[in-house]
């Protein structure tokens, strides 16, 4: 016998799954980030190589902002999912 989830159920499941995702994206992209400024720090600022490093690393770290974003609004519908469904319990 299958029992089916209520449509708020399944909604919520998948938003649960997307922030998951999310969070495991950021926590990924901001370690990469926090490794990448102590290199950088560390790195001689004169070197030709710099600039482009640095210029990659911004454009990394404003994505990672983004994703952030992303991540904080998926997290926000989550929350009202869920206080939705334990509302209607």
């Amino acid at each position: 016998m299958e029992v089916l989830a209520s449509p708020q159920d399944s909604a919520l499941r998948n938003a649960t799954a997307a922030l998951d995702s999310l969070e495991r994206s950021f926590a990924r992209s901001r370690a990469s980030l926090d490794s990448e400024a102590l290199a950088l720090r560390d790195a001689n600022r004169l070197d030709s190589a710099y600039a482009p490093r640095y210029a990659a690393f911004e454009h990394r770290r404003a994505a990672t902002a983004q994703l952030r974003s992303s991540r904080d609004k998926a997290r926000r519908v989550r929350d009202s999912l869920a206080a939705r469904a334990t509302a209607k319990r």
